[in-house]
């Protein structure tokens, strides 16, 4: 088997439009995972988003990592041992809100189990909270109440609007900190440095796994660094063109077990 370790988008990528892992996918991850391949679920969601695909894949069993926060943390899955942790500080976190409110846009961090928001019944927070399934904290005093670091924090808007104000946050802000989409109507803010891709380069060199010999899977914009840093890019039919750009090979959809159909390719070493 030529691919030993595959890290996998989750929203988009590995469940499909309802947010589920479907029986056959999960079938043929767990021949993978039994002939020794290594999953990693690389995910934009903080890492208590991000256990419960990892215990639906029998990871804290079998053997695996997480990487969460778009890069920012990556978790051994067998022994919960913290490989690397990449936060925003509560003074960072106070000027980006400020940024976000001066656009016209709403905002929310995370501390702990608990996503945080002023405006918590916006829809665009209650789809990133039914993807996460994160506990909900409102906010009064955002400036007094936010007092711990937070894996990274989110500007949420119409997508016609992040459209026109990401060229201008990339401008102002892009020297400091890494700037990406996960959704049309999500901006995630991250500390310079952390992305998706960072994080598969390091933990290929902390298990010793040639990058030639790894996968990666997604379908948005903050997959294309992970994508370009695997030995093969694997993108989601559901993706945009733009996204499909950088891909090796371009799977069924989401809602085709895209994945599965991948994955039994490498099984078969056929791909």
């Amino acid at each position: 088997m030529r691919y030993k370790m595959i890290f996998l988008d989750l929203d988009g990528t590995l469940t499909d439009s309802q947010k589920r892992i479907t029986p056959y996918t999960k079938q043929i991850l767990a021949e993978y995972s039994s002939r020794g391949g290594l999953i990693v679920p690389a995910s934009g969601r903080p890492a208590y988003g991000v256990w419960p695909t990892a215990r639906e894949l029998g990871l804290d069993r079998s053997g695996g990592f997480i990487i969460a926060g778009n890069g920012g943390l990556i978790i051994n899955c067998l022994t919960g041992q913290v490989l690397y942790d990449r936060k925003l500080t509560p003074e960072e976190l106070r000027m980006l809100h400020r940024t976000a409110l001066g656009l016209g846009l709403h905002f929310m961090a995370f501390e702990g189990d608990y996503a945080l928001s002023e405006t918590t019944d916006d829809p665009y927070f209650l789809e990133e909270i039914r993807c996460s399934r994160m506990y909900i904290r409102t906010l009064r005093d955002f400036d007094r109440e936010v007092t711990h670091p937070s894996i990274k924090c989110i500007f949420l808007g119409e997508e016609e609007l992040l459209d026109q104000v990401k060229p201008e946050l990339q401008e102002k802000l892009g020297g400091q900190y890494t700037i990406t989409r996960s959704a049309p109507f999500f901006i995630e803010i991250l500390p310079k440095g952390v992305s998706k891709g960072n994080s598969v380069k390091l933990l290929a060199e902390l298990t010793g796994t040639p990058l030639e010999r790894t996968a990666g899977f997604g379908d948005a914009e903050n997959d294309i660094g992970m994508l370009q840093a695997c030995g093969l890019s694997v993108v989601m039919g559901n993706a945009r063109d733009a996204v499909k750009a950088y891909a090796d090979y371009i799977a069924p959809s989401n809602d085709e077990d895209g994945v599965a159909y991948v994955v039994k390719k490498m099984l078969e070493d056929s791909l």
